[in-house]
């Protein structure tokens, strides 16, 4: 009695062993996440959908920065970086202009060189930060000493002690139970239902084989008589079997699984923090017209991805680029041509309200208002006479 209770105690310890192992965050290594990208297309719209909306309606600038920004290839290198800051977490940009990466930056900008950063990236030498980075240039590996103004930390130095994680570590796990709950009710597809029968004597006969000779012509024969009794089945819709034998047919339910599958779209649109309608082309449920989502979802792609990543990013190559620009990124919200013709009708009718304004003010002022500042007030609203204080 005492070794049947102390196996039982023993098999309770490792159970609760592995239950406590199972529940433990384990980090995951940076290959393996970028596998997990590759390998899930959901996981890669979760990573790539925000950026994609927030480089779509991007800054709002003169014809000669965007014309730049074009040449230069700028949006390419922030999605491709903003990507890379999403799926790993930690990683760092390094000015690259075709020269060595050890001296003070030119103005010929070509790109970047994405590199994923640790605690030991950076060393300090006589109070002096440097920034060590190994590079693979056709072939060889070269290691690399970056200058300060060479290189910048997405997010800031918090990305060194590990407070901003990959975005596939916050939503794997329901990713991955979400694709579960549509692959398995596929793979039952074909076999919702199966058959058993129950012949006697069958455990009997295979187990009294003599060797393995006798025991593979014992398998040919079940086999055929299987093969022949559903081969009438399919054909006269008769099942010959012997009468101690018998016939069951199990049925696999699996309605269960859209409730199961709703409940985990919804997981995973909350934890990636990308709408429903977004996300998976489901419209809101109940009353809902889907503004507030939509709300939420345009404040998310100006906070995570707009404020964090590319402003950071281009206040870092705007001087480089000789560019002297406030950033300021242009609506992310769409609305309708019935919207637009309502605005630009209040437009004019705010336009209209300043030009008798500015008409009955010009007739009252000791000297004539020119017409750059007849045009900037109707325009804009503010008036400064070139002879007087502002109005």
């Amino acid at each position: 009695m005492n070794s049947l209770t102390n196996s039982l105690k023993g098999f309770s310890n490792f159970i609760e062993q592995r239950l406590r192992e199972a529940d433990d965050y384990e980090k995951l290594e940076i290959e393996v996440l970028k596998s997990k990208f590759d390998a899930s297309p959901l996981i890669r719209k979760i990573i790539e959908k925000p950026i994609a909306e927030a480089l779509k309606n991007f800054i709002t600038a003169d014809d000669k920065v965007l014309e730049k920004y074009t040449e230069l290839k700028v949006k390419d290198h922030l999605r491709n970086a903003v990507i890379e800051a999403r799926k790993v977490g930690n990683i760092a940009l390094i000015y690259k202009d075709g020269k060595p990466l050890d001296s003070n930056p030119s103005n010929n900008f070509l790109g970047f060189l994405t590199i994923i950063i640790d605690d030991n990236t950076f060393t300090y030498e006589d109070g002096v930060k440097s920034f060590k980075v190994e590079v693979i240039e056709d072939g060889e590996t070269v290691e690399y000493e970056v200058h300060e103004n060479r290189y910048i930390v997405l997010g800031g130095e918090k990305l060194l002690h590990n407070e901003d994680s990959s975005i596939i570590e916050d939503v794997y796990e329901f990713v991955s139970y979400l694709e579960d709950s549509f692959r398995v009710p596929v793979k039952l597809m074909h076999r919702l239902q199966s058959d058993i029968i129950k012949m006697n004597g069958l455990a009997e006969s295979l187990s009294s084989c003599g060797n393995e000779s006798e025991c593979q012509k014992m398998y040919q024969k079940l086999f055929e008589r299987i093969q022949v009794s559903y081969s009438l089945m399919d054909s006269f819709h008769l099942m010959p079997i012997d009468k101690e034998e018998d016939l069951e047919q199990i049925t696999k339910n699996i309605s269960q699984f859209t409730e199961l599958q709703n409940s985990l779209m919804l997981m995973v649109s909350a934890v990636s923090e990308i709408p429903m309608t977004i996300l998976f082309g489901k419209s809101p449920s109940g009353f809902s017209s889907g503004t507030h989502e939509m709300e939420n979802w345009h404040n998310f792609v100006g906070r995570e991805i707009q404020s964090k990543y590319f402003t950071p990013i281009l206040e870092f190559i705007n001087p480089l680029l000789g560019i002297k620009l406030d950033i300021e990124y242009a609506s992310l919200e769409h609305i309708s041509r019935e919207e637009k013709l309502d605005f630009d009708k209040k437009e004019c009718d705010t336009q209209k309200t300043r030009a008798d304004i500015i008409s009955t003010l010009n007739t009252n002022l000791e000297t004539s208002l020119t017409d750059e500042e007849i045009i900037k007030f109707i325009n804009d609203g503010v008036l400064e006479h070139s002879k007087g204080s502002k109005v």
